[in-house]
């Protein structure tokens, strides 16, 4: 019987499960949702992503719960994450919404059925998004002002509790994480935070 489980948790280890779609440009909408189920020994070099140990997989996720909010996140960067949440949630900042791995592509170019092409950070459990509603992502937006155009999220301002603030960032960015309100040309993405911002 003992061995018997432990082939059952060999195999699990070494089989990746994950749910994807791809983002429509058009229907502004995920669309071609469908479930994955493949060897770890199969894995494309997108599916493996540039974060050792954070791929596409479920299996390389963790699930943290502050502040009495869950979401999912790579195991590899929980220990960063987790900390970093906690102290906000213990300095009176409000997590009202969080949102770590989701796997999708979402990012790259767009493909003739205007789809996009590439997965985004959220897609390997390294990046997280910190209260949506309050903290949008803009597009048309070299730097923040009323000509932005907002595309997903809230709408930002950095007055009202619970909004990303560059204090915050900095908090993030002590343990390794960018912030995507930050980031250079026409996007500004206020509720995200990944290693490399975007």
């Amino acid at each position: 019987m003992v061995g018997a489980l432990i082939l059952i948790a060999t195999a699990w280890a070494q089989d990746c499960h994950y749910q994807t779609w791809s983002w429509s440009t058009r229907e502004r909408r995920p669309v071609d949702i469908k479930q994955v189920v493949t060897s770890r020994a199969k894995l494309t070099v997108e599916e493996r992503g540039t974060h050792e140990g954070c791929t596409v997989c479920e299996e390389d996720q963790t699930t943290l719960t502050i502040a009495g909010v869950s979401f999912k996140i790579c195991r590899r960067y929980s220990q960063r994450v987790e900390q970093t949440l906690t102290e906000l949630h213990r300095r009176g900042f409000p997590l009202k919404e969080l949102e770590g791995y989701r796997v999708g592509k979402s990012k790259g170019p767009i493909d003739q059925k205007g789809l996009r092409t590439q997965f985004s950070h959220h897609s390997y459990g390294v990046a997280i998004d910190v209260n949506a509603s309050l903290n949008g992502l803009y597009d048309n937006c070299v730097s923040f002002s009323p000509s932005c155009r907002l595309i997903r999220g809230g709408a930002y301002d950095h007055t009202k509790p619970g909004a990303v603030t560059p204090a915050i960032a900095e908090l993030f960015k002590t343990q390794g994480f960018k912030w995507g309100g930050k980031l250079p040309g026409q996007q500004k993405d206020f509720m995200h935070f990944s290693p490399s911002g975007d």
